[in-house]
């Protein structure tokens, strides 16, 4: 191993203690985050930048975690609980050359899956088998509105597929 390199490692870190980056341009939907949590539990790990201590990844379900604690929900899946604090997973180890290679990093993190799109078909033939077998829970957390997914499922009439 590299003398620089660090080794990247999973840990439980206090939710109150993870300190957020400067500058985050990315909004975030906290209602579907929480909505997500609830059905799934927390699944994608904060990400950690050791030279400054602040997230690079993670933002939006920090807020939403402090949210839910704060309005008294239990925790998550996946959130430890000790003494009525939550522990959150963190990736840490993580290091970039510079604060705004670590910037650069967090918009990339939050863009990168935006790309590519969908295959709106197999999109739509996922949500008809989701609600045919889940009924009105199918799209909870899953960050597609009611009418995002009619039209998706419209459109896999239309292409023969209903």
């Amino acid at each position: 191993m590299n003398a620089k390199q660090s080794v990247v490692r999973l840990e439980y870190m206090p939710l109150e203690e993870l300190a957020e980056a400067p500058r985050n341009p990315k909004g975030h939907d906290i209602d579907q985050l929480i909505a997500s949590m609830k059905r799934w539990g927390f699944t994608a790990p904060e990400l950690l930048n050791e030279k400054t201590g602040k997230l690079v990844a993670g933002h939006g379900r920090k807020e939403a975690l402090a949210r839910m604690r704060a309005a008294g929900d239990e925790a998550p899946k996946n959130i430890l609980v000790k003494d009525g604090r939550w522990f959150v997973p963190v990736v840490r180890g993580l290091e970039f050359d510079s604060e705004a290679e670590a910037e650069a990093y967090l918009v990339a993190d939050n863009k990168l899956t935006q790309l590519g799109g969908y295959d709106e078909a197999m999109l739509a033939q996922m949500l008809q088998e989701q609600t045919a077998r889940l009924g009105d829970e199918a799209l909870r957390g899953l960050g597609i509105s009611e009418a995002e997914c009619a039209r998706l499922l419209e459109t896999l009439g239309g292409a023969g597929g209903g």
